[in-house]
């Protein structure tokens, strides 16, 4: 299933969907694909792998596996176009065979790795039980290589006020740390 990126991240009835898609099915793999390549520049959307399977007490999803087919590389509709080719990596790791033998690529000596299992459990303990899932660091980033210390930070208004609120989050978006104004009522809140 090929999905925007808002659908493995939004509250209300996008987490009830996630909630109820890994305990009545296997959700198994999501690729993330490069921005651009269905929609206009600057869409990013993901292809969900699953399988259907008869209704249990327990959740049928045990990991998902996760190919980040999006940082650091670039492909356009009109000037670098998506290649079957470009897809050889992933159905390698993919192992349609037997996805049961897979192997991560990311491990914490190969920081840069693409291919990287989560467990149910660390996704369902995630803020929404989020399937946004990223770790390789973004070079399109200015400074990140020397940034002093990655966070992750969400941007968000109150309900009550016009005024932005910065909150820490573990599971957001991969940012150099901020260079904004944190003396206004704003500021930053607790990591």
């Amino acid at each position: 299933m090929v999905a925007p990126d808002n659908v493995l991240f939004e509250g209300g009835a996008g987490e009830t969907v996630r909630r109820k898609l890994m305990h009545e099915c296997d959700l198994h793999t999501v690729l993330r694909l490069p921005t651009g390549i269905f929609y206009a520049q600057g869409v990013k959307a993901n292809v969900l792998f699953f399988d259907q399977r008869a209704g249990r007490e327990s959740p049928w999803t045990k990991t998902v596996w996760f190919y980040d087919f999006r940082t650091n590389l670039h492909f356009t509709l009109k000037q670098n176009h998506l290649a079957r080719a470009d897809l050889d990596e992933f159905v390698a790791y993919f192992n349609p065979a037997n996805r049961h033998e897979r192997k991560p690529t990311w491990s914490e000596g190969n920081p840069d790795g693409p291919w990287r299992p989560f467990t149910y459990e660390e996704i369902i303990a995630r803020d929404k039980a989020s399937l946004d899932i990223f770790w390789l660091r973004d070079e399109s980033l200015e400074d990140s290589a020397t940034a002093p210390g990655w966070r992750h930070w969400t941007y968000s208004t109150t309900k009550r006020s016009s005024e932005p609120t910065i909150r820490c989050s573990t599971w957001t978006i991969w940012s150099a740390r901020p260079t904004w104004d944190t003396s206004s009522a704003a500021g930053l809140r607790g990591c």
